[in-house]
Formats: C-alpha cells, sequence, structure tokens
C-alpha cells in the first residue's frame, strides 16, 4: 500500500496506513515418486491429478467408470459390454514387447494386483481396480511417460496410478451416508440388425439398474484417527443374466505416538 504525505518545515505528521488480507493460491503438491511432498512447478515429470470433487461429481459405480476421459493420453476400454467385467487402461499405447501395457497401481503406497480375475466362462472379467470404492478416494495421481519408469522401475514403463484414501479428520465423530441409483436401458433401434431382432429384443433385452450406497464414520481423538466406511453397490446390465454386485469394507487408523 502507499500514500502520499505532505509534511511542512518544523512539523511532523503522523500516518496511518492499513493493509488488506486477501487470498492468494498455494502451491500444488504432489507426492507420487517423491520422498515427501513437492510443489508440482518444482518437478519436471507430467503427472495428472484427479481430485475427490471430481469423484464425488461422477456417477460411476466403479474406478474404471471414473477414470474414463478424466486424464490426458489415458484410454480406458471395456473388455466386454456385460455388467461387472473391467477394463482395460493404456497410457500413450503400448510402450514395451515384453511388459505389459497397462499401468501399475498404488494404493496408499502399497502395490495391488490389477489381473483380471474370470468369475465364469466369457471374455471379460473382474479387475482389482474396481474392488476400489470410489467414495473412499481422496485423490488420483497419474505418472505418464518414461518418468514412471525412472520412478517405479521397468515394469512401470507404461505408466503409474496412485491412489490416496480418505482418513479421519475435523475432531469430533462425523457421519457421511451417499447414495446413487440409476437405469440401463438401450432402444430398440440399437439391436435392429436383422429379422430375428424383434424376437432378440422381446426375450433377451431389459431395462437394468444401476445403485451404489455408502456409508462412512471418521474423526479424530487425540493423536487417534479413523475412517471406516462399507459400500453395497449393483448394476444390472441390459442383457439378461449380466449383473454384478459389489460388497466392501475398508478401515483406515493412524495412530501418531508423541
Amino acid at each position: 500500500a502507499s500514500e502520499k504525505v505532505q509534511v511542512t518545515a518544523g512539523r511532523s505528521v503522523r500516518v496511518e496506513i492499513r493493509l488488506e488480507e486477501s487470498a492468494i493460491s498455494l502451491d500444488e503438491i504432489v507426492v507420487t515418486g517423491r520422498a515427501m511432498g513437492t510443489a508440482r512447478r518444482e518437478i519436471g515429470t507430467t503427472i495428472a491429478t484427479i481430485s475427490a470433487r471430481d469423484l464425488e461429481l461422477a456417477p460411476a459405480v466403479d474406478l474404471s467408470q471414473v477414470l474414463q476421459s478424466r486424464v490426458t493420453g489415458m484410454t480406458v476400454m471395456s473388455s466386454a459390454g456385460n455388467a461387472g467385467q473391467g477394463s482395460t487402461i493404456i497410457m500413450r499405447g503400448p510402450v514395451s514387447l515384453t511388459q505389459g501395457v497397462e499401468p501399475i497401481i498404488y494404493l496408499d503406497g502399497v502395490r495391488i494386483d490389477n489381473s483380471k480375475e474370470a468369475y465364469i466362462t466369457s471374455e471379460g472379467a473382474w479387475t482389482g481396480l474396481d474392488d476400489i470404492d470410489p467414495a473412499d478416494i481422496e485423490r488420483i495421481e497419474v505418472v505418464k511417460g518414461a518418468a514412471a519408469a525412472t520412478l517405479y522401475g521397468t515394469e512401470a514403463a507404461a505408466g503409474v496410478i496412485q491412489i490416496f484414501t480418505k482418513k479421519g479428520k475435523g475432531g469430533s465423530l462425523r457421519w457421511n451416508y451417499n447414495a446413487m441409483a440409476g437405469i440401463n436401458h438401450t432402444p430398440f433401434e440399437y439391436w435392429d440388425l436383422s429379422v430375428y431382432s424383434p424376437w432378440f429384443y422381446d426375450n433377451f433385452v431389459r431395462t437394468g439398474s444401476t445403485y451404489s450406497h455408502n456409508l462412512a464414520l471418521s474423526g479424530t481423538d487425540g493423536a487417534f484417527s479413523y475412517r471406516i466406511a462399507g459400500n453395497l453397490s449393483g448394476n444390472e446390465g441390459v442383457l439378461v443374466l449380466s449383473s454384478s454386485e459389489s460388497r466392501t469394507f475398508r478401515a483406515n487408523m493412524t495412530f501418531a505416538p508423541s
């Protein structure tokens, strides 16, 4: 702040200057591939971040749907059209003839198994990534390109997805409940390919439903913080006998001794 003051010879003048508060933006902090939090502008690698706000606005049943079209250069392809079947994730195309083409995944600093598990005889399968409830996620950091291999080894040549879950905060006990419901429907025009299409549509195509319920309690008590959450979700596909149901439970507790 500045102010012009006129002082005559032999006199003294008292001037008060008030400074006003103003909000400024702090540097974004990332922790992927670093021993501690680092300002985003201080690192040379390309890291994309998906915040909790983005996750809350996404009407998705599983994490594969959350990642769709949210990170530049990332392609999420469904392995099949049936409900509950996982997706293949590719960033910037295949990068190796000997290593996997999908990025490796870390959950709170621990690598998880994202191999596809087929529970029924079909081309598609459930993936480990979809075992994570989107409501439990605080943010997601994605490392793309060769920088991932530098930080995590050759297995990470296809990229790295770091997932950070929510933790207890805010002092007193807090309850949180989220619910989502919708329908899956396709019109007859999508199936009108031959003279048998009306018969197929009447006997094998239906209007399915999708739902998700998440209940969580969190808080802190001195040096102890906790967050306990349970989720029930399901998805009925548009084809008969195409459905999935998931029940998950997660407890995240931290104790900091003095």
